[in-house]
């Protein structure tokens, strides 16, 4: 009984063209890539519970301080330093001056304000254990200067919890706060902001 022919690959032009050919086979099967941006089919399977994630305490602050205290003076560099630890903005027009980012695992969502009169730039996270504590302790080590501030002091609307006001490099004052959705919300979120005046 006679072997069947062993398979050879097929190497260079002639492989260049079966490959050619294969494709266009499989693009006129209806096996086309949908017409969207990749960024787009990035964000299409994410997975439903890592765009606003439970973050952990300690990935909430780092996130906070890597993409917005850090940037304070650089807030033109945010946009390569998110897509570069893999963010990725949110598709449609910015809410309220604000683009968001977010990344398929659980770091919080960064969310980017530019506005005539202010910069910003806050994290969000579904809440959990540890994180308020976290953050008090992360304002007063990394901003000792700061004043924390009473919600009839600063307006910080009627979800704002704590907020403090440091001295900026520009003479001008700057502020932290945090606002939290919930518990009984349908999607609750703690929230930690920077805004810093032009």
């Amino acid at each position: 009984m006679m072997a069947a022919p062993r398979h050879i690959p097929e190497t260079g032009e002639r492989g260049a063209l079966h490959a050619a050919t294969v494709s266009a086979a499989l693009l006129a099967s209806g096996c086309a890539l949908p017409d969207a941006a990749p960024e787009e089919i990035e964000l299409a399977n994410m997975r439903p519970s890592n765009v606003i994630p439970k973050s952990s305490p300690g990935q909430f602050v780092s996130a906070f301080e890597q993409f917005c205290t850090d940037l304070l003076d650089r807030p033109d560099h945010r946009d390569d330093l998110l897509r570069a630890a893999d963010y990725v903005p949110t598709t449609g027009r910015p809410r309220n001056g604000a683009r968001l980012y977010v990344v398929d695992d659980r770091r919080p969502a960064v969310a980017v304000i530019a506005d005539p009169r202010s910069i910003g730039c806050a994290v969000m996270a579904e809440p959990r254990t540890g994180q308020t504590d976290e953050v008090r302790r992360w304002v007063a080590r990394e901003f000792p200067a700061a004043t924390a501030r009473t919600s009839s002091e600063v307006d910080i609307g009627r979800t704002g919890e704590d907020a403090w006001t440091f001295p900026t490099g520009n003479g001008r004052t700057g502020l932290i706060f945090t606002m939290r959705d919930g518990p009984f919300e349908p999607d609750p979120r703690y929230i930690l902001s920077v805004v810093v005046p032009n």
